[in-house]
């Protein structure tokens, strides 16, 4: 029997239809809205719908009304909600730096195609087409550093392969960042994100989808994790939760946290000087 674990919050009403398949999860489109049907291991996200015992390799239509959704001839309840807002409390905030150690030590360590590589110099590009793709990433890093925020969101916006562009996760990550740093460090940033996301929108739907979250500051489970356990200063949960955030994709993962990483040390750097 099909259980639903949770239903995510920024889920519209309405027809969807298959955007693309995989063996945990089924993506589903409506105009340039996105919802995610997952396996539990996934996780709950703002457009996620987490499921168990369902089979991911059958065609089904999805429809999503008030009270219920429907898989095909399934119908079944909204419910339990699952809520993305940012984690409330209070912050550690010796905690908050050996979490951020910590994770900044992790990604040392990820993906060779990962965007690591502007934490951890390293030589894995070897042909002339990954060289020029690192030297853009670093370019758009750059403008970002610079306060040329339109400038870095334009070079950084679908640059690299894959379902969403490494590109477009970090800039992702780096959206989440200036929400984290908006909450670690009580300021407003309201204007950089939007003058980030004005120049970051993409053309891929899974990408917008994503970077619309994150405008938003609606997190994933994995991210949501990690903004408890940097919060409350714990090393253990810590540990899983970055484990749970780099298992997302190939690098998604990985490039989504370089960016979320960087975007929040620099702006404890600016808020702290």
């Amino acid at each position: 029997m099909i259980v639903v674990r949770s239903f995510g919050d920024r889920i519209l009403l309405g027809d969807y239809q298959v955007h693309s398949r995989f063996a945990k999860a089924v993506n589903f489109i409506q105009d340039d809205r996105l919802i995610c049907l997952v396996d539990p291991q996934i996780g709950g996200g703002p457009i996620n719908i987490v499921v168990s015992a369902l089979d991911f390799t059958q065609t089904f239509s999805l429809h999503v009304d008030k009270d219920w959704f429907s898989c095909g001839e399934t119908i079944l309840p909204k419910r339990p909600l699952y809520l993305s807002g940012f984690p409330a409390g209070s912050i550690d905030p010796a905690g908050l730096q050996r979490g951020l150690n910590q994770l900044e030590k992790r990604l040392k360590n990820t993906h060779p195609k990962s965007l690591s590589f502007l934490i951890a110099p390293r030589n894995n590009f070897s042909s002339a087409f990954d060289q020029a793709f690192a030297a853009r990433i670093s370019n758009g890093l750059r403008e970002l550093r610079r306060g040329n925020l339109e400038a870095g969101a334009s070079v950084l916006r679908g640059s690299g392969f894959g379902l969403t562009p490494s590109g477009d996760d970090f800039l992702a990550g780096w959206l989440w960042g200036l929400h984290a740093a908006q909450k670690f460090f009580n300021t407003d940033l309201s204007a950089e994100i939007e003058r980030i996301f004005s120049s970051a929108k993409s053309s891929n739907p899974l990408s917008a989808a994503f970077l619309r979250c994150a405008r938003e500051g609606r997190c994933f489970e994995p991210l949501q994790n990690l903004l408890k356990a940097l919060m409350r200063g714990d090393n253990a949960q810590l540990d899983l939760a970055i484990t749970q955030l780099l298992a997302s994709g190939e690098t998604s993962g990985a490039d989504t946290a370089v960016g979320f990483l960087m975007s929040l040390k620099k702006e404890e750097q600016v808020l702290c000087l």
